[in-house]
């Protein structure tokens, strides 16, 4: 009976280790990172995090998405934006165009692009994707000129 009960404390010490493991590697994971860039040129446009659900952490951002400080980069106008991560998500989510009365339209997510408008000012994005791990949402600003 000893060498039972000795036998399952063992393997449930084994099974809570691996899971302690699983879960650690999970939380251990940075958040992947995202930029968008200009179609053909050479204009990079960094994306600040807003808000994200990470493993065990979560984050809400502190602000609407509106007001996210982040410099826009300027960008001709009828752009196409391309929207990338240094790892490729599982599913992508909304793709949003926020506006200053903090209405948002939400726009085509099918190719993980945005075209920009041929309205000049600035222009605030917001969208979203996922991960196994969790979501991110990240936020872009460009001035149209």
């Amino acid at each position: 009976m000893r060498i039972m009960l000795f036998t399952l404390w063992i393997c449930c010490c084994m099974l809570l280790s691996s899971c302690e493991s699983m879960f650690s590697n999970t939380r251990n994971k940075p958040l992947p990172t995202s930029t968008a860039y200009v179609q053909n040129t050479d204009i990079s446009i960094p994306a600040k995090y807003h808000t994200y659900r990470w493993g065990a952490e979560t984050d809400y951002g502190d602000s609407a998405a509106i007001d996210v400080e982040v410099e826009p980069v300027i960008i001709p106008p009828h752009s196409k934006i391309v929207l990338s991560f240094d790892r490729s998500p599982e599913k992508m989510g909304t793709i949003q165009e926020i506006f200053k009365e903090k209405k948002a339209v939400v726009l085509d997510n099918s190719k993980n692009e945005i075209l920009i408008p041929y309205s000049e000012g600035i222009h605030t994005y917001y969208y979203t994707a996922e991960w196994s791990e969790g979501n991110v949402a990240f936020v872009i600003k460009v001035e149209v000129k």
